[in-house]
């Protein structure tokens, strides 16, 4: 969820008015941080291996958010 919050915070400031943009960009950020956060979550309460396809995901998930986040703030 947080990725996917992190993603359309970021199309948002894309489109919007400057007055609301600082406000998008920071619920973009705040929503990357909860996903990279939940990456950590997942691989200790789910007690995971390195391998395991589930932090492998979380953590596609997380790189994403922040993706967003770098396009949003370039542009």
């Amino acid at each position: 969820i947080a990725a996917d919050v992190a993603e359309l915070a970021a199309e948002v400031a894309d489109q919007a008015e400057a007055r609301v943009r600082a406000d998008a960009l920071a619920a973009a950020e705040l929503a990357a941080a909860a996903a990279r956060g939940a990456v950590a979550m997942v691989a200790v309460n789910l007690t995971a291996t390195a391998d395991d396809a589930r932090v492998a995901e979380v953590t596609q998930l997380a790189l994403a958010a922040g993706d967003a986040v770098r396009r949003a703030s370039s542009s």
